[in-house]
């Protein structure tokens, strides 16, 4: 399995003490920082679902717009997708899981998403099945993303849970599992 573009910047050692961003200032100039880029108003399309109900719709479209904001690079609202107790878990072949609680996987996401020069998806995901209070929806996965001067690809299968808190539709976990060998 090759890891993720978030797995991948661990094993890098950019998220490892502080996040890690790539600004792009308002004359087009980059810059690699420690602390969050200046920020632009976060676009209306970027933030959370909000919802009185978790319906299928609901979670296929809190999903879908966590990867869109997750590919925009808004660091300030892709935090907002992350439920009060999120856990990003990677599972590799022989079943060994990491496991990084909502704060760490904040930081990781952050990092990721600054650092991103460019970032390509494409996920095909199943239909969102309920799972107690929330629906779960599993994604094949495939990264393209470039980082400073590193370059990957990525396949993985995330199981990701969606629930509803505070009226908005979020995620409560993304495990990341080994995907079959060709």
């Amino acid at each position: 399995m090759k890891k993720s573009l978030l797995l991948a910047l661990l094993a890098l050692g950019s998220t490892s003490a502080h996040a890690l961003f790539l600004c792009t200032s308002p004359d087009g100039k980059t810059s690699y920082q420690d602390m969050p880029c200046p920020t632009q108003p976060t676009k209306a399309a970027n933030n959370p679902v909000a919802a009185k109900t978790l319906t299928p719709q609901v979670a296929q479209d809190t999903v879908d717009r966590f990867f869109a904001t997750f590919s925009q690079r808004d660091q300030v609202a892709l935090v907002k997708y992350l439920s009060s107790d999120f856990r990003l878990v990677s599972q590799d072949e022989a079943g060994k899981k990491r496991v990084f609680q909502r704060g760490q996987a904040e930081v990781m996401l952050q990092s990721a998403a600054g650092a991103l020069k460019k970032y390509k998806l494409d996920k095909r995901c199943a239909d969102p099945t309920p799972d107690g209070d929330s629906f779960t929806i599993q994604c094949d996965m495939k990264e393209q993303w470039s980082v400073a001067n590193r370059q990957g690809t990525s396949t993985t299968r995330n199981v990701i849970r969606v629930k509803l808190e505070g009226g908005y539709g979020v995620l409560a976990s993304i495990t990341e599992l080994p995907t079959a060998k060709p």
